[in-house]
């Protein structure tokens, strides 16, 4: 499970990092009590040490129902080989959540697009995201 951590300046901010996120298993992350409907603002995945890119998947679901490579993901990010990429969103990005039951969402690193699981990227590649749960 991957820990959300509260912004200390800015309420309802949420900081997420995994320093090696792979492929399988999925990891959870967590949500807060004030809401469990959660929107991307930044996304930063740091591929520098990998020689292929890779795609940083989101389901909107706990890991326990996720396979990669037949779950479809609710979303996928990609940086490209020996890059950093940073996605950022003016206002409420993407929905991570939309399940007010639903205390987490989940998210992996894969060396393949959408279905298909290639495996785990070589070298570490951390991710690191601000999301926003709705007050």
């Amino acid at each position: 499970m991957t820990q959300a951590n509260a912004s200390p300046t800015a309420p309802y901010f949420y900081f997420a990092t995994a320093e090696s996120l792979t492929a399988d298993p999925p990891q959870d992350v967590a949500l807060s009590n004030l809401s469990n409907v959660a929107h991307l603002w930044v996304l930063e995945i740091d591929n520098t040490l990998n020689a292929v890119p890779v795609y940083v998947k989101f389901w909107d679901m706990g890991s326990a129902v996720v396979t990669v490579g037949s779950t479809p993901p609710t979303m996928q990010f990609t940086a490209p080989p020996s890059t950093k990429q940073t996605y950022s969103f003016a206002g409420p990005g993407p929905a991570l959540s939309t399940d007010p039951a639903l205390n987490e969402f989940s998210w992996a690193c894969d060396i393949m697009a959408g279905t298909t699981d290639g495996g785990s990227p070589v070298a570490a590649v951390a991710v690191r995201m601000l999301f926003q749960q709705v007050p």
